[in-house]
């Protein structure tokens, strides 16, 4: 019960629900809050309404009166200053009764200009609202003024000074003829300029019956909701919209931070977003709106589309707060509120960058006395310098010189304390002290660098030094087991040619001294051509000649030759085959000997009733293939010595074989572009080809 009632609490159906009813409710809460100040401001709550509503009348009436008397002055007083006639300004006048007919608005208003009437869209009397004021009418005109100069430097000054006043200006020499036949230049300017003219008419303006949905009929229709309860239900409005927004609000904060899935505090993408950055964004939001809502407002654009991208915008950055709100409410649940801030992040990087400045003045400090020379070298030069420069009386120069020692003297005590740490270091190493390591923490730059250089060269030194150890134990080990392969055959055709001497061919015995004998000198034959094999195959004296093989095939002829002695030693083969296409560019007698190399040593070494694994496996640009088995001796060595020459399993060398298998089909494989490896995990033995496909080659 309670985990069901954990998933409804925090699912995500119910946060989508709360957030949009704390939306909704807050916006109802904001605009009710507006309706009741304006009805405070405007005594509704006094009066009933009674004074706003007819403020509400006369300014909505002057205003749609203003807004027609422009209309239709502006067209008269433009036909009337064109001299148009009579019947085409009777014409332009009964549009406007057209315009402002009954069926289309329920104002009615007149113009007089001059106490003169020039229109009227009807009579009566003003039952909802009347007003009469004097409408202003304002336009300009251009006039052109010519101005003459005794030289043309007099009206260049002049215009100079007042060509910002003038819509246009033309300068200007003229030559004129006096009755002696003299020339005279005359310099004349011409400019235009705009000249203000206002006139007023008179506007009288009435709401005698409302019989069309306009403005007027909305005004009635607000006039009498405020009268009627309009004010107390704004109040009911508030309480409630205020009750729904803070539970929505106390819900989806007890709900930040947690999933119906998931027990405990989970912090989403956003929750990890630096605090301060996200709270910055948020109020850079808000910034935003107030410009847009102050440009709005200068610029009086009261249109549809404004007022839809306010009320957007005003939805999107109260989301952006809710969402801030419920970030904070989560990190403060989870813990860690301050350090995921930029201005905590930079604190803690200065602070680090302080700690090391003075680790490092201390660590200077420390190295000083070392380092006498170079600092009484260093002191005295600068002792010159300053010398020098106080005998100039520069005093700029003076504060360059001090900045220039306070930088440039930790950093050459700092470099020099580095160089007697690598020097150091060096004469380690070179008496034979390969484990020494440069400390680099107490190193810069390119010192640091040179640090751990020598570090690699005694890294380098000391596994060359184990290299060369394990090269000689191999070498003696190689040496052993050579001399023990050969001694073994050679020691048993020897003593069994002694027995035939001694007994005769015929000895009953000799038929079996022969076999044995016959036996040692194969295996001894076989050796001898391993030996070789072996020495050309890793020299790369053998001739390859590479052509499209199809790998998954050949693998199953050499298991289909091996099955027989495979069975007779009660191992089961399991081959997994590719899915898909298994063709490689190599030499098919070359790799027929690698898997032939290897189905041996499985022959050999592997338990009795146990199942070899042969998988292959196309990885898109190689073949990789897989052998597994269980040993039927204990491997207590690494794959790489058991790929060494005349190295066994079987550390006892009772077995036959030569111990040149593996290094044989690793150097087979190499000529072809291949790769062998050899894992041990306990007693599972695992060779591991990989070669290129025909595509990659």
């Amino acid at each position: 019960m309670n985990t069901t009632m954990y998933k409804i609490r925090y699912s995500v159906g119910l946060k989508t629900l709360a957030v949009f009813l704390f939306v909704i409710s807050l916006a109802v809460s904001v605009l009710s809050a507006m309706g009741i100040f304006v009805m405070f401001s405007e005594s509704v709550y006094i009066d009933g309404g009674r004074s706003f509503t007819a403020s509400l009348w006369e300014s909505t009436l002057h205003s749609k009166a203003a807004a027609a008397a422009d209309h239709v002055y502006t067209q008269y007083k433009y036909s009337m200053d064109r001299n148009e006639k009579e019947e085409d300004i009777a014409q332009l006048l009964q549009g406007f009764q057209n315009t402002y007919s009954a069926s289309k608005t329920n104002m009615l208003f007149s113009i007089e200009y001059q106490g003169e009437e020039i229109f009227s869209n009807g009579s009566g009397s003003g039952i909802y609202a009347e007003t009469a004021f004097d409408y202003w009418f304002y336009w300009s005109n251009r006039e052109t003024t010519i101005k003459t100069f005794n030289t043309e430097r007099e009206m260049e000054a002049y215009i100079l000074a007042h060509s910002s006043q003038w819509n246009s200006y033309i300068p200007e020499i003229i030559y004129e003829e006096d009755d002696i036949d003299y020339v005279t230049p005359v310099f004349q300017l011409t400019y235009e300029t705009f000249v203000d003219t206002e006139e007023s008419v008179q506007v009288t303006a009435w709401v005698d019956d409302i019989q069309v949905m306009d403005i007027f009929y909305w005004v009635r229709y607000f006039s009498d909701a405020l009268t009627s309860g309009l004010p107390w239900g704004l109040i009911v409005l508030e309480i409630v919209s205020l009750i729904i927004c803070t539970a929505a609000l106390v819900f989806l904060l007890c709900g930040a931070g947690h999933r119906s899935d998931t027990d405990g505090v989970v912090l989403e993408r956003t929750n990890r977003i630096p605090l301060d950055l996200y709270a910055a964004g948020i109020i850079l939001g808000w910034i935003l709106l107030g410009f847009f809502i102050a440009d709005v407002t200068y610029d009086g654009l009261y249109d549809i589309g404004t007022l839809i991208l306010f009320g957007f915008s005003c939805i999107c950055i109260i989301l952006l707060t809710l969402a801030l709100t419920l970030s904070v409410a989560a990190r403060l649940k989870a813990g860690g509120v301050i350090k995921n801030t930029v201005l905590y992040r930079f604190s803690s990087v200065l602070w680090r960058i302080l700690r090391r400045g003075a680790n490092r003045i201390s660590y200077i400090c420390k190295g000083l006395p070392l380092v006498w020379k170079a600092g009484l070298i260093y002191g005295g030069l600068s002792l010159i310098e300053l010398i020098f420069l106080s005998s100039t009386g520069a005093g700029y120069l003076l504060l360059a010189w001090c900045v220039e020692k306070l930088i440039l003297t930790p950093l050459l005590a700092l470099a020099l304390i580095n160089m007697k740490h690598l020097k150091k270091g060096a004469e380690e190493i070179a008496d034979g002290n390969l484990n020494y390591q440069v400390k680099l923490p107490d190193l810069i730059g390119d010192f640091r660098r040179h640090g751990q250089t020598l570090n690699r060269i005694g890294d380098g030194m000391q596994v060359a030094l184990e290299q060369k150890m394990q090269s000689e134990r191999l070498k003696t080990e190689l040496i052993t087991n050579v001399s023990h392969d050969i001694k073994t055959p050679l020691t048993s055709i020897i003593n069994y040619v002694d027995l035939l001497k001694k007994e005769g061919m015929d000895s009953p015995n000799a038929s079996q001294y022969l076999e044995v004998l016959e036996r040692q000198s194969a295996r001894l034959k076989k050796l001898t051509e391993d030996l070789v094999e072996a020495s050309k195959a890793s020299s790369g004296a053998i001739n390859v000649v590479k052509a499209p093989t199809n790998v998954q095939v050949l693998l199953e002829q050499t298991v289909g030759e091996f099955e027989e002695r495979l069975e007779k030693n009660g191992i089961q083969v399991v081959l997994s085959p590719c899915e898909s296409q298994s063709l490689i560019l190599a030499d098919g007698r070359l790799l027929w000997r690698v898997f032939d190399n290897l189905m041996n040593n499985i022959c050999k070494y592997a338990l009795s009733g146990t199942r070899v694994y042969l998988n292959m496996e196309n990885t898109g640009d190689a073949i990789r293939i897989v052998f597994k088995n269980i040993s039927a001796y204990p491997l207590n060595i690494s794959g790489e010595e058991l790929m060494e020459r005349f190295v066994r399993g079987d550390r006892s060398r009772n077995t036959e074989g030569s111990g040149l298998g593996l290094s044989i089909a690793r150097s087979l494989l190499e000529l072809q572009g291949g790769t062998l490896e050899i894992q041990i995990d306990g007693d599972l033995f695992k060779s591991v080809i990989t070669i290129p496909t025909a595509e990659t080659k």
